[in-house]
């Protein structure tokens, strides 16, 4: 009965060490476990794709991306990436083309080893390239308006710019296009049209230099005006939505208050039987011709 007490001590223990190696090895891996951020999807086009990750824990991992036409076959076609910022975290980056148009492709980041020396897969993500077909679509997003020069009232000064976007496909044609910012109670149009050679690339949003001042709208004693900005003014980009090129906004301005007169107490001196002194501080009343 000894004996058999003393054996299952025995097995307690190297049960035990077992399972406490066991829970080490698990809480190690854990612990340094290598994490991958979101994909940054950019320069997709109807055949091809960038693709960029952080990886963090995962030094000299060899990183390569997978990718096919379902999810279940994610791993058809694998391409070794380079590491663009070496340490911890690094980047790098995917730049896959030949793809094939208007198709869904799954993709995947695999890292033949992470700080443990064991093979890490990432989730797996899908991106849709352009149809050969589509065409770009100009829309105005915001206009906006910003003072310039705090240390003068802000009602004679400040720029107008326009945010301008395109969520269609590429632009092939190489047009010049041109933008304008207008009042909408006058018909002349003060703010251009100016020319722009640049054309958004899909998905991409431009901010223009200044279209111009509350003092080229002559619009510097007015509290709020509604101004109307327009992209590609003549019309030039054969887009497959002609209907959103323009914005009516009303931009509020920050006007400085004037600030009121102020009249001191009066100081009364001199006085005599037939005659008095009076005095007075007088503020922001500046050639005001003053009367008593």
């Amino acid at each position: 009965m000894k004996n058999l007490f003393s054996f299952i001590s025995k097995g307690s223990i190297l049960l035990m060490a077992a399972v406490f190696v066991l829970l080490s090895g698990m809480l190690s891996s854990f612990a340094n476990a290598a994490t991958i951020s979101f994909p940054a999807v950019s320069n997709l086009t109807s055949t091809g794709v960038t693709i960029s990750y952080t990886v963090t824990d995962a030094i000299l991992s060899n990183p390569s991306l997978c990718y096919g036409a379902t999810a279940q076959t994610v791993t058809t076609n694998c391409v070794a990436l380079p590491i663009l910022d070496p340490g911890n975290p690094f980047a790098t980056k995917a730049v896959l083309s030949g793809l094939e148009p208007d198709m869904s492709y799954y993709y995947q980041l695999i890292l033949d080893k992470d700080v443990t020396g064991k093979e890490f897969v990432g989730l797996i993500y899908s991106f849709e390239t352009f149809a050969v077909t589509a065409k770009p679509d100009l829309w105005v997003k915001d206009i906006i308006f910003t003072k310039n020069n705090s240390n003068y009232p802000t009602y004679t000064f400040g720029n107008f710019y326009i945010t301008y976007c395109n969520k269609g496909g590429p632009d092939t044609s190489d047009g010049r296009i041109k933008y304008s910012l207008s009042y909408a109670d006058e018909e002349s149009i003060r703010g251009g049209p100016f020319t722009n050679t640049v054309v958004p690339a899909p998905g991409e949003c431009i901010e223009t230099p200044p279209t111009g001042t509350l003092n080229s709208f002559n619009l510097q004693n007015i509290n709020s005006a509604e101004m109307v900005a327009k992209i590609d003014v003549d019309n030039i980009i054969d887009e497959s939505n002609e209907t959103n090129n323009d914005l009516s906004k009303t931009i509020v301005f920050e006007q400085e208050e004037d600030s009121p007169i102020t009249i001191s107490y009066p100081a009364v001196s001199n006085l005599t039987s037939t005659g008095v002194t009076i005095s007075y501080t007088v503020t922001d009343a500046i050639l005001s011709n003053p009367s008593l």
